[in-house]
């Protein structure tokens, strides 16, 4: 479980084909949530589909056990809602948290991901968690980063995407932005 905001595992829910897989009794087509906007792990790519390291890594684990996939891609918020629904039968990339662990099943982590505060040029960088009281901040609406300043009371609204963060950062309608590091550089 993660313990900090700035390190958590991003966890494919693969166990799901690996215990089917060996149980033998491996569904044939599998209804997978993934987000549109979360590169470079997921995201929609120019011709309209699925794209992202863990898509690449889903697709690969689907194509050992014979399995098919059904992706579908959307705000992280609206497939986070759908699998939570029952949906969907698998969800691309969520972050485990103690919370999250109490009603969803995760698989081993792939990765280990850092978030940072992103700030505009010349303002003044926060160096702790505490130092996020007081200001705006912006999240991806449904990631862990929204889930755990929101839980702590801290004046966050959320985006339908990290750029859209990024974005309304940049016009100043917010102090800083907290993302994974990875996608905040990448964009």
């Amino acid at each position: 479980p993660c313990s900090s905001l700035s390190r958590c595992g991003r966890a494919l829910l693969l166990l799901l084909f690996l215990a089917a897989a060996l149980a033998g009794q491996a569904p044939r087509k599998l209804r997978v949530g993934c987000d549109r906007d979360y590169p470079p792990y997921e995201y929609v790519d120019a011709a309209g589909h699925p794209a992202g390291f863990n898509i690449d890594l889903l697709r690969a684990v689907a194509e050992l056990n014979n399995i098919e996939l059904e992706l579908h891609a959307g705000p992280w918020d609206e497939v986070r809602a759908a699998f939570e629904r029952g949906e969907l039968d698998l969800l691309s990339g969520m972050f485990i948290s103690p919370e999250r662990a109490k009603r969803i099943d995760f698989s081993v982590p792939h990765s280990i991901v850092t978030y940072a505060v992103f700030v505009r040029k010349g303002t003044a960088e926060p160096r702790s968690e505490a130092e996020l009281a007081g200001r705006r901040i912006l999240a991806h609406q449904g990631d862990i980063a929204w889930d755990r300043l929101r839980a702590r009371g801290l004046d966050v609204r959320g985006t339908s995407s990290p750029e859209e963060a990024l974005k309304a950062l940049s016009e100043g309608k917010a102090d800083c932005a907290v993302l994974c590091r990875a996608t905040g550089l990448f964009l």
